[in-house]
């Protein structure tokens, strides 16, 4: 038990004996405020952060890239629910409650919440996962805020036919899920901080569901098959990003026919093939100018834009910022 009412059980799928799980299962029954569990080098680069800012709020953050292949189950039991917002690149995950596969793009946010949460997890080598991820007591959050769409969106949830419900991500969230990460205090103001930003986000993520609720978009069925071949479809554009394939010749290379392959890669990753190309060139070029040893102009040029304007633009709906003025905000010069 973590907590009262918790309970967490992560384990590798080809290792009983596994350190890193064994250090998980620590971390998430670990109380105090915050906890910071760091990636052995020998494994990858990287982190796993969980801070409990009260009886009812909770953040986890991983943002890790391994060195090999690693396999993970986990298993939760609480009555919590669990928003998750991905900052790196897409998941995908077996339920072992359903049988079913799951997944979420780079830039959507899922939401879940049962009794019982069961999951098998494969973590490719050489892929930066990020994410994060609030845990909500929504009983003692509906006393303190009696908002009627959060009362009905976990009764979605904990139905057995919503077990996720993903959405795209908006420039506003990911403005407060920068500011989080950011966060510049520490001890009880950061906590005091990071608590006022855990309620703006939730209510931003409650009023976008209340304006997209009678607009979603009709939804076409994927087998099994169709599923591996879209996250084939994925790793082709992802690999050629500066020149990606065409519909038609990625349609031949999944073996799927166009028509599937635009809806359901939408479907399965929140945007069209085209759309999906720009925004992960977007997110390359943020990564670039987060390191801080390129400028605007060289960061829109590898990410191929070559209109700096057209890429200022798009960086800024994306982001919610000018990428000069995200450079500037990261300590490093803009020209």
């Amino acid at each position: 038990m973590s907590q009262a009412g918790h309970w967490y059980a992560i384990e590798n799928r080809k290792d009983k004996h596994c350190a890193l799980a064994t250090d998980l299962n620590a971390l998430y029954q670990n109380g105090s405020f915050q906890q910071t569990l760091s990636l052995p080098d020998q494994i990858g680069k990287g982190y796993w952060q969980k801070t409990s800012l009260n009886t009812m709020l909770e953040i986890m953050v991983c943002d890790i890239v391994l060195h090999e292949e690693l396999s993970m189950s986990s298993t939760e039991q609480d009555d919590w629910m669990k928003i998750c917002f991905c900052l790196g690149e897409g998941m995908q995950w077996l339920s072992t409650d359903t049988h079913r596969d799951y997944g979420i793009a780079s830039g959507e946010v899922t939401a879940f919440g049962r009794a019982m949460t069961s999951s098998t997890c494969q973590f490719d080598p050489a892929r930066r996962f990020h994410s994060l991820t609030l845990k909500l007591d929504v009983n003692r959050l509906m006393q303190a805020w009696p908002v009627a769409s959060l009362e009905q969106q976990w009764a979605r949830l904990t139905a057995h036919d919503s077990l996720y419900d993903n959405k795209k991500m908006t420039p506003l969230v990911r403005r407060i899920l920068h500011e989080m990460l950011d966060c510049p205090y520490q001890a009880a103001v950061r906590r005091m901080y990071l608590e006022g930003k855990v309620l703006e986000l939730l209510a931003v993520y409650i009023d976008e569901i209340l304006r997209e609720k009678d607009t979603l978009p009709r939804e076409v069925t994927l087998s099994k098959t169709d599923l591996t071949s879209l996250w084939q479809a994925k790793q082709i554009v992802d690999a050629n990003l500066l020149s990606p394939p065409s519909l038609a010749e990625l349609s031949r290379q999944i073996c799927l026919n166009e028509y599937k392959l635009k809806k359901g890669f939408k479907q399965l990753f929140g945007l069209p093939v085209h759309a999906y190309v720009i925004d992960q060139r977007l997110e390359q070029s943020r990564r670039l100018l987060e390191e801080g040893s390129v400028n605007v102009t060289y960061a829109a040029s590898m990410a191929g834009f070559n209109n700096l304007g057209q890429f200022a633009e798009k960086f800024r709906k994306k982001y919610g910022v000018n990428p000069s003025a995200y450079l500037k905000s990261r300590g490093f010069r803009t020209v």
